[in-house]
């Protein structure tokens, strides 16, 4: 039946027509602060106002209570000058207690003393409070009204420290074996932070725009809240602001039995077993150090060696600060939680942001924990994909679990009530869409409330093309290089599309390191993980070897990499690399039946659909003329997610990761004849050169990158070398002089210099580099390409968005119009199969799909250039880098 609080609560007004002496020492306690309406003080005082906390306990039918004061030593505290707030149950309802509690205890005398410790120091609070004030936070000058929801309470944390026998222990995590298997029981703390009591107040609900009905939820329903009540942990205030000299009592309605931590609750509850049990072993027992062993055994009488207490691996634990190390400062687990269920007095803060004290008062956690039903549902139904790999719950890794965890840890319970549950989100930042229907029961803890939830709401990682590599530890190079370098959230992004390449560890075992691919002295790396690392930092490393990349030759090896920082840099270009963002709106994926798909980095991979198999390429493989098969292809669309994984997997030699090319626009120009004429024009043009490869800038060097371009994807267009030819030939159209030509002219110039020969040279190199700038285009373009999955798909008549394997688009070119300042622009139109550009002239050039004379075509050709830091050693990086698509075309383009 639902309880109407308001018709409980009465705040007793007593009068006395005398002030004594103890009335100073009560304004001086801040009695003064002025009280709404149903709370407000008289300015007399009450008729009995001689008496003390303890005396008002003993003459007021709260003589249980007295005697438990009494027996814990504290009744001379409650009758001297000690301000205290006692949140204190009558003797009817300690009748009701024993009739039945989860302790089983029937009578005063069946108490232990800690469960006395338990229920008094749970129910005092020190200094003088009345109902209102219990809202306002205490901090100097962070002190506020309407702030606070919690208050520790008088006890300590050795109040109540349990024996954990080795039958309690879980059986599933290493950081109890010890103990477990050699059969010693242990006296551990559930937690070193005091338990707070929990309030709602009036003006701390008003404050935080908390309704009614969310308090009603907190409560199961079993309250109707009305404005003005106070509740107080897992009962209500029926009886405020009882005024004596020395502290005020507030009459609860019941005894107010101290609330459990989130983890312990959950630990102890019989239908959350499954989620316990994966809970659990991110716990481990900590020594709790020399002076509390030694305080431990001064409350107790005892000789105890050690005294523990248990914590969870957190980013935010005890104090705010991390749990990430194994006991006895063990190695870094690879796998945490969001912040440790078992702190007690847990705060959502930051650490820093405000003291301790306020951030514990003002907020507590939430925590989303589906029923044993719930995750054996998801067991059977979407997670699937983990029972078929893993087979049984403790098969399954913890970095698994810890994100299905951490996406149900909230960090604000005030921005969790039903009234903003539009607004939860998860790590992702994508909304949970919880409703109160998903929610069974609450289960009110001292750090937080537990909401029992009838589904499992599954992190946005487990619908992500990314999630295989979460699951399969065959994979967890490219799972650490996703989380090492923040890509989490980008591929877990459900607002995208894409085709995401996962090779295996197996397959890591071959990388060409593009670092090292100026010169002849290549290597070859061998990426490694090591699950038992001390760090997350040295959990994957490389060893490298010599390698001859132009005759496919493995040589010795010549060392190791163990930075970090340098693995990280290989692996975040493998990652742009193995990565297509596809077009949302038609789920394009790279089973289209296109033959090219520009990845993340700007390059290109190419795909083949052969006999059912998918095979891919990358820019070195396609240079090799090798395909990688695809091994298993997961469809994450099906569950709601994002796009496809493709896995890379095999023995190494059959199987590596995508690659790109080692060759550079200018290597690619000059290894074909037939783009000689060309070649020679911009290999003499050396202002459009630059030896980026090795991180320095060298504008006089025969060999480099091409230096307009700047960490961006490309298009170059070589005309023929007899179109060229006959363009050079014709002076006085085209004015057109080659190197050699210009060079004829300043010998000339040398012997006879004049201003008009000058600026005669001066025109002719300008007019030819332009005229070779115009022949390079923003944007790589080439037959074949997916250009749905290149974000350029066009919109048809009807606004309906159409694959755009037909368009006609201008691009900008490097060529510079110096009176308008605008770079010219060429006209591209894309047919399947074809490519037109037409330049400014209105001349029309076409991609020319021919072969030379060792049968590789001069089309859709594969570059890309570096800018590298210190290049050419294992120790380097890449800094930038930009690819280009380069094509023969039948003729010169010319601007006007």
């Amino acid at each position: 039946m639902k309880t109407n609080l308001n018709q409980k609560v009465q705040c007793h007004l007593r009068s006395t027509s005398r002030w004594l002496g103890a009335l100073a020492l009560i304004s001086m306690a801040g009695f003064n602060t002025a009280c709404q309406e149903e709370y407000e003080l008289d300015e007399k005082l009450p008729p009995n106002f001689g008496a003390n906390l303890m005396t008002y306990l003993e003459d007021n039918n709260y003589t249980t209570y007295a005697r438990m004061a009494d027996d814990l030593g504290y009744k001379d505290a409650l009758s001297g000058v000690a301000l205290k707030t006692l949140l204190a149950a009558d003797d009817e309802a300690f009748d009701r207690f024993f009739a039945g509690n989860e302790w089983g205890v029937h009578r005063y005398e069946e108490l232990s003393l800690a469960q006395k410790k338990m229920l008094f120091y749970n129910s005092m609070i020190d200094n003088s409070l009345q109902v209102l004030n219990l809202s306002s936070t205490s901090g100097q000058q962070e002190a506020a009204t309407g702030n606070a929801m919690r208050r520790v309470g008088s006890g300590s944390v050795y109040d109540t420290v349990p024996v954990i026998l080795p039958s309690e222990m879980p059986d599933n995590n290493i950081n109890w074996d010890y103990y477990r298997l050699n059969g010693k029981s242990i006296v551990c703390m559930k937690d070193m932070t005091n338990r707070p009591v929990l309030f709602f107040i009036e003006p701390y609900l008003q404050a935080k725009r908390i309704t009614n009905h969310d308090i009603n939820f907190l409560y199961n329903n079993e309250i109707d809240r009305q404005t003005g009540d106070a509740t107080v942990g897992s009962t209500y205030i029926a009886e405020g602001n009882i005024r004596l000299p020395n502290g005020f009592i507030h009459r609860t309605q019941d005894v107010l039995m101290p609330l459990d931590n989130m983890a312990e609750i959950i630990r102890r509850k019989s239908n959350t077993r499954i989620y316990s049990r994966l809970l659990e072993r991110f716990s481990a027992p900590f020594y709790a150090g020399y002076e509390a062993t030694q305080a431990y055994n001064l409350e107790y009488g005892t000789n105890i060696d050690s005294l523990y207490v248990k914590r969870y691996f957190s980013e935010r634990s005890a104090d705010g600060d991390p749990c990430l190390l194994r006991p006895n400062d063990g190695p870094q687990v690879d796998a945490y939680l969001r912040f440790d269920p078992g702190w007690n007095s847990y705060y959502s803060d930051q650490k820093g942001a405000v003291s301790s004290t306020v951030a514990v008062q003002s907020n507590m956690g939430v925590m989303l924990v589906p029923s044993d039903q719930a995750m054996q549902e998801y067991w059977e139904g979407s997670g699937a994909v983990i029972r078929d790999y893993y087979h049984t719950w403790d098969s399954v890794p913890n970095h698994i679990w810890a994100e299905l965890i951490n996406n149900g840890m909230l960090n604000s319970w005030v921005n969790s009530v039903p009234s903003r549950f539009d607004g939860i989100v998860n790590s992702n930042q994508d909304r949970m869409g919880i409703k109160e229907s998903d929610v069974d029961s609450v289960w009110l803890g001292c750090n937080g409330a537990i909401y029992l939830t009838n589904k499992v709401f599954a992190p946005t990682s487990f619908v992500s093309v990314s999630f295989p590599s979460l699951v399969n530890e065959s994979m967890n190079i490219f799972r650490w290089a996703i989380q090492r370098l923040e890509y989490r959230s980008y591929l877990n992004s459900l607002d995208s599309y894409y085709s995401f390449f996962i090779p295996t560890n197996a397959a890591l075992q071959v990388y060409y390191d593009p670092v090292t691919y100026p010169g002849t002295a290549n290597t070859m790396w061998q990426f490694h993980y090591d699950d038992k690392a001390l760090s997350d930092n040295e959990r994957v490393w490389a060893t490298v070897y010599a390698y001859d990349l132009a005759n496919g030759v493995k040589g010795d090896s010549v060392g190791v990499v163990r930075d970090a920082a340098v693995i990280a840099d290989r692996l975040e270009d493998l990652l742009d690399s193995h990565i297509i963002v596809g077009n949302r709106a038609l789920n394009s994926n790279v089973e289209n039946g296109h033959d090219f798909y520009r990845t993340k980095n700007g390059g290109v991979i190419a795909v083949k659909q052969e006999g059912g198999q998918l095979y891919v390429q990358g820019t070195l493989q396609r240079d090799n003329d090798k395909w990688l098969k695809v091994t298993q292809i997961y469809d994450q669309t099906q569950s709601g997610g994002n796009g496809k994984a493709y896995i890379l997997d095999g023995e190494p030699g059959e199987a590596e990761p995508i690659m790109t090319t080692r060759r550079s626009s200018i290597d690619v120009l000059s290894e074909h004849s037939e783009f000689s004429t060309f070649f020679e024009l911009l290999d003499g043009c050396k202002t459009l050169q630059e030896t980026k490869r090795n991180g320095t800038f060298d504008a006089a060097s025969d060999a480099g990158n091409i230096s307009t371009f700047n960490n961006f994807n490309y298009t170059i267009y070589v005309p023929t070398n007899e179109s060229l030819k006959a363009v050079l030939a014709d002076k006085g159209t085209y004015q057109l002089y080659t190197w050699e030509e210009i060079a004829a002219m300043e010998e000339q110039y040398e012997l006879n210099p004049s201003t008009a020969q000058e600026k005669v040279i001066a025109d002719a190199k300008e007019r030819l580099e332009a005229f070779l700038r115009y022949h390079i285009q923003d944007n790589m373009l080439m037959i074949g390409l997916d250009y749905a999955n290149d974000g350029a798909a066009d919109y048809d008549e009807h606004g309906n968005l159409t694959v755009g394997d037909t368009f006609t688009r201008n691009y900008e070119t490097a060529s510079m119009n110096e009176q308008t300042q605008k770079f010219r622009t060429l006209q591209v139109h894309s047919e399947p199969g074809t490519l037109t550009v037409t330049d400014l002239k209105g001349n029309e050039r076409h991609v020319l799909q021919q072969t030379d004379a060792q049968g590789r075509q001069l089309w859709n050709l594969s570059a890309r250039d570096y800018l590298l830091l210190n290049g050419g050693t294992s120790t380097g990086s890449i800094s930038a880098s930009s690819f280009a698509a380069i094509h023969l075309i039948d003729g010169p383009l010319f601007y006007k």
